[in-house]
This record gives structure tokens, C-alpha cells and sequence, in this order.
């Protein structure tokens, strides 16, 4: 049964879901207000310097090359991959300015070792916890991510179904601050864990045990880097899905999604005289977003209120800096943490402000691929998380006080691990919580809501709106959460949805 079908928005959540709706042989359209496709995994190129300016990092690529395959296409052969190792290098703070240095590679007994060089008796630790992280993707997250979440209920008869251990394990899950305490003796092997509550973009103290899932996913699974960076995974997929029959219209503004006894018929795009009559369709902005802007007439619908309440996930402030020279010992994915790693999410969470001594990641994608920076040149992506202050402009305008600041601390920190560094930049340019704000996330939040609690999983808006009829909601602020894989995963989902549905929203 063909239905038509629009998507509104040309992230990676949208363009999952065109193209797993046209697999099924539905008539899709999709609308970009912006001027290219990929929302957050954009790019920047200033004199013969590349930039991702977005995400850096690819796990799951499955699930990317499900979206490729659903369009007669091949990740590996449209866009190409590379794996990285090591998977990070890690730099920790010391007292005697030499900061201690750690890779993690996909081998655990290898990245066992490289522990134990460092720390001593924490190899088996590393070990151990990475077997936990595995037990912990069997038990919870796989009953979480295999099919789209349509309520407690039936993500609990799943869980169930993986036996008793699984029911013990949620029970007795603590916070990823809490695990890291259990496993590891020393603070910097802590921050280790701990570092991944902010992939979804929290406060290790408060974010659940849970999302050490993440660490069984990059640390043994893999990493890789594709070949043009993350902006080049949208824009073959696009000319995929265009090649199917699709139209993606970019600098298309929906101005308003139209319903009528609580069914979506219909979106009015600014310069088109009449509507656009659908069965369905596809959300890939913030939901709070949407509902303060073309979905204004739904915010009952879409508790808006609830979501005004919600508590921010961070946002992120990155200097794009193009470096003549070797980068020595940066590897492709670098992380130096500094000595006091609590009092970042204070100043995050509490006080508000950008950290005054910051972990920073570095991302130098010219070490794995070439001509992503000119001749003797690297191109480098230098991150620290930032409260998600994104719609205060004044605060991230250039040469104002925060920004000023934020840029001294960075090439701080950094010039701690390359010393001559601030002397061979030869390109720079930043991202804001304001650029982040200004794609559609509220305030710059790159995970919209803050993961705090055991139940910030479920309190994710739900792909299907069961009180709007043809209604589905996808991206990073919706089920099942942040980053390219899982994006790319909810739009798999949100067709899943759609295919379910498809006798209710026939006309």
C-alpha cells in the first residue's frame, strides 16, 4: 500500500526514514530549511582545511549501511570506511605536567595491557568492566534499541525474556560515577567511565550505569572514519534516495504541519500557493521546536509544556583549527582529561558556564585520510562540552567575554600536549551552543533532554504521537537517542512505525 509521505528535516534521522519508506515503495518528499542536507554532521572547508562540525565518530555502521542498502546503495563502496586505531587515545592530567597516556583499541587484552603499563593492577579491572558493558548491551540495551519503543510495557516483556540475570541487572543499576568506583581504583581510569554519559550528554554523577553500553560499543565493536567526513554519509545517501524517485528540496521552510480531526493531512512550505497533501509525516526536528513553530497548533498534542520543563542536555563549543606541522602525539580520536573532571559538569549543570579547565577531545581525521588538510598541514576539531545556553547570542558572539575565554582554555590545554601549537595555527574558526541552537535544538541541547535518572530513556519523546494520526517524531531529542547510529536506527524505527500503520493512514 503506497502512501505519500513527508519528511521534515534532512538530518540523518530524515533521510534514514525516506529512504527504509521508499524500500516499502512509498511516495516520499522531503523538506530542508537549511541549505544542505545532514543537520548537526555538517561541514566546513576554509582555505584547503577540512571540518566535520558535527559528529566525529562512527560505531554501529550497520546500521548505517542498512539505510544505504534500503536504496540500492553501499556504504562501503558509496562513501568508503576506514577503521581507526587506536579506537582513542587517552591523556590524563598528572602532577608533574607529564600527562600519562593510554590507547584503547579494540582488542581488550591488548588495551589490557596499555592500561597495566600505566596503572598498575588495573589491566583486570579494565577487563572486567568491559565484560560488564557487554553484559550490560545484552540485558538492556538490545531489548531498548530492537524494535521502536511504543512503551514500558513492552520494553519490560523484552528484558524479561532474556532471563532473570537481565531483571537483576536493572535493578541494581547506580550511576556511571558509581560503576567507575566499583571497577577502578585510580580517579583518571574513573573518568574513563565516566566520560561516557556525556555521549548523551550528562552529568556523570546523575546519568544511569546503563550507558556504560557505549564503552562495549566503541572500545570492542569499533570505530571508523568514513572517507569525506560525516557530512559525506548524508550527501551520498541523499543522491541515493533521490535516485529512487524522492525530491529533497533544501532552503524549504514547512511553515506549518495541517491537521484535521486529529490527523495529519497535509504542510503548508513557504513559496508554495497550496498545500501539500500527505498520509504522513516525518518529523526530524526537536519536538519542542516543532511544537513552538509549525506544529504550533499541536502542542497540546506534543506536551509541550512538559518538554519546556525538561533539563537541557549539554551543548559543545569546538575550535576548527588548521595546524602546519606534525601533531605528534595526537592520534585520530584524542581525549585529555584534566585533573579535577566533577568540576566540569559543576560549572556545566550548576554554575552554567563553559568549564574553566576542560576535557577537551581532539579529532584529526588528516591522520587517517588524505587531502583533508593542505600538504604538511592537519586539520583539527577541538571540543569541550558547554551548557546548552545556545539562545543567549550575545553570550556566544564573537569577541564577547565567554568566547574570548573559552578560546584561551582550549589552546591551554592543548598547547599541554603540543607546546608550539598556538604558533602553527594557521586557520580558525569555532562552533557555538549558538550554531547548534540555530539547526533546531533548543538552546544548543545536542541530546535535548539531559539523560538524568534510570527512566531518562523512557521519558524520550516516542517516535509514534498516538494523539495525532500519521504523526512520527525522529532524531536526537526522540527515541532512541543521539549520535549517527542512533538517529539512523530511529528513522529504520519511525518506517517500522509507518509499515505498521499504513491500513490506518490509507485515504
Amino acid at each position: 500500500m503506497a502512501l505519500d509521505i513527508v519528511v521534515i528535516g534532512a538530518g540523518m534521522g530524515g533521510l534514514s526514514a525516506a529512504a527504509h519508506l521508499l524500500s516499502q515503495g512509498h511516495r516520499v518528499r522531503v523538506f530542508e530549511s537549511t541549505a544542505a542536507v545532514g543537520g548537526k554532521a555538517g561541514r566546513r572547508v576554509i582555505d584547503g582545511f577540512r571540518f566535520d562540525t558535527g559528529p566525529t565518530l562512527l560505531t554501529m555502521a550497520d546500521v548505517v549501511r542498512r539505510a544505504f542498502r534500503a536504496v540500492g546503495g553501499d556504504l562501503d563502496r558509496d562513501v568508503g570506511l576506514s577503521p581507526i586505531h587506536p579506537e582513542t587515545r587517552y591523556f590524563f592530567s598528572s602532577k608533574d605536567g607529564r600527562p600519562a597516556r593510554v590507547d584503547v583499541v579494540q582488542d581488550p587484552d591488548e588495551t589490557a595491557r596499555n592500561i597495566e603499563a600505566v596503572f598498575a593492577g588495573e589491566g583486570a579491572a579494565y577487563k572486567k568492566f568491559i565484560e560488564h558493558a557487554a553484559t550490560i548491551w545484552r540485558y538492556a540495551s538490545e531489548p531498548y534499541l530492537e524494535v521502536p519503543f511504543t512503551g514500558y510495557s513492552a520494553f519490560t516483556l523484552r528484558v524479561l525474556k532474556r532471563g532473570l540475570g537481565a531483571v537483576k541487572l536493572g535493578k541494581n543499576l547506580g550511576t556511571l560515577e558509581g560503576l567507575a568506583r566499583e571497577y577502578f581504583r585510580s580517579p583518571q581510569l574513573r573518568m574513563f567511565v565516566e566520560r561516557f554519559a556525556t555521549y548523551v550528554g550528562g552529568d556523570p554523577s546523575l546519568t544511569s550505569a546503563a550507558y556504560a553500553n557505549i564503552a562495549h560499543v566503541e572500545c570492542t565493536m569499533g570505530a571508523m572514519h568514513p572517507r569525506g567526513g560525516m557530512a559525506a554519509i548524508a550527501r551520498s545517501l541523499a543522491a541515493r534516495i533521490e535516485g529512487k524517485g524522492a525530491t529533497i528540496r533544501c532552503g524549504a521552510k514547512v511553515q506549518e504541519v495541517l491537521v484535521e480531526r486529529e490527523r495529519v493531512w497535509g504542510v503548508r512550505v513557504e513559496g508554495e500557493p497550496e498545500p501539500i497533501r500527505c498520509d504522513a509525516v516525518v518529523v526530524n526536528v526537536d519536538p519542542q521546536t516543532a511544537a513552538e513553530s509549525f506544529l504550533a497548533r499541536c502542542a497540546k498534542e506534543l506536551e509541550l509544556s512538559a518538554l519546556r520543563k525538561r533539563e537541557r542536555s549539554v551543548s559543545c563549543y569546538a575550535l576548527l583549527l588548521g595546524v602546519e606541522g606534525p601533531v605528534s602525539p595526537l592520534a585520530h580520536h584524542t581525549l585529555y582529561f584534566p585533573r579535577d573532571y566533577s568540576r566540569e559538569f559543576s560549572d556545566i549543570y550548576r554554575r552554567r558556564v563553559a568549564p574553566t579547565d576542560p576535557t577537551i577531545y581532539v579529532n584529526v581525521p588528516s591522520l587517517t585520510e588524505a587531502g583533508v588538510a593542505p600538504e604538511g598541514c592537519h586539520s583539527l576539531y577541538v571540543l569541550v562540552n558547554a551548557p546548552a545556553t545556545g539562545d543567549e547570542p550575545e553570550r556566544w558572539s564573537e569577541g564577547s567575554p565567554e568566547v574570548a575565554r573559552v578560546d584561551e582554555a582550549i589552546v591551554h590545554r592543548l598547547s599541554e600536549l603540543l607546546p608550539d601549537v598556538a604558533s602553527r595555527i594557521r586557520v580558525r574558526s569555532r562552533v557555538t551552543p549558538l550554531d547548534i541552537a540555530a539547526l533546531g535544538s533548543v538552546g544548543g541541547a545536542i541530546y535535548g533532554e539531559a539523560p538524568h535518572g534510570t527512566t531518562a530513556p523512557f521519558r524520550r519523546p516516542k517516535q509514534r504521537v498516538d494523539a495525532l494520526r500519521g504523526l512520527y517524531l525522529v532524531g536526537g531529542s526522540a527515541h532512541p537517542g543521539g549520535g549517527v547510529a542512533m538517529v539512523t536506527l530511529g528513522g529504520e524505527h519511525a518506517s517500522t512505525l509507518i509499515r505498521e500503520d499504513a491500513s490506518s493512514l490509507a485515504r
